[in-house]
């Protein structure tokens, strides 16, 4: 089977963990509390199947000369599945939670994804998953967690190949370099209507440093904060929009900044 490219979009993440591979703010948190009697050997076997299915999961990044590519990796096996499954049974203290979710991934070695269940009390655990975001966004980690909870509970559900998986992600990569080329108008006059009835939406620009980088300071971190606030009319207008096209805030603002 060919190797096949990342998107445009994971292509971003990529070259910015190539640039600093020590950064770890593009870790996506997951952090939920489970009540009850919990099979822990259950809750991480379903955990293994998950990453042993998903095509994103069960593939790692090799950089080519002629490209950036996804390439099919090994099985989870028991021994390296200690690295991405912890479990502790006592609380743990916010410097250990902290060091928990911003620890980096290698995204050329690494399975982006660990999963952390920490016994809180009496049939009370915290659960922590960790992700890089080339993998996730807000909406498919939750995906994630409802897939989590089908295979613990029992709840059949069909997933297609790891082959079908990666012709999916071959055409939906086709389709965006098709989209981002040859139909930016579209897209503009697309996200122009279904904004239109979002209207006074009141920006505050709140620039904390318009630094920019020089040659002897090229990797100072510097930052331009957009801060807003609206009405409840218009917030309810906001969550509809989001609701409908399954898009983030951060995405959601985004649309409105570029627009």
């Amino acid at each position: 089977m060919k190797e096949i490219k990342l998107t445009p979009y994971q292509s971003i993440f990529y070259y910015e963990w190539l640039a600093n591979p020590s950064r770890s703010d593009y870790n996506i948190v997951s952090d939920n509390i489970i009540s009850g009697e919990l099979n822990k050997e259950k809750l991480f076997d379903s955990f293994k199947n998950i990453i042993n299915e998903h095509f994103v999961f069960r593939s790692f990044i090799v950089n080519q000369d002629d490209g950036i590519f996804w390439k099919k990796r090994e099985s989870i096996t028991e021994e390296n599945l200690k690295t991405l499954l912890v479990y502790h049974d006592q609380p743990l203290s916010n410097e250990d939670i902290s060091k928990i979710v911003s620890e980096p991934f290698d995204l050329e070695k690494d399975i982006p994804a660990r999963f952390h269940i920490i016994k809180v009390g009496h049939q009370q655990y915290r659960s922590i998953l960790v992700f890089h975001h080339i993998l996730v966004d807000g909406v498919s980690t939750q995906e994630f967690w409802d897939k989590l909870s089908q295979y613990y509970n029992d709840i059949p559900y069909e997933l297609p190949s790891y082959e079908v998986q990666a012709q999916m992600h071959q055409e939906l990569n086709d389709s965006y370099h098709e989209i981002l080329t040859t139909q930016k108008q579209q897209m503009e006059d697309f996200w122009k209507e279904e904004l239109q009835d979002v209207k006074n939406i009141d920006f505050t620009f709140l620039k904390l440093s318009t630094e920019k980088p020089t040659q002897s300071n090229q990797f100072k971190p510097y930052i331009s904060e957009f801060t807003f606030s609206y009405d409840e009319n218009i917030y309810n207008q906001v969550k509809a929009i989001r609701r409908k096209h399954k898009i983030t805030p951060y995405l959601f603002g985004q649309l409105v900044m570029a627009l």
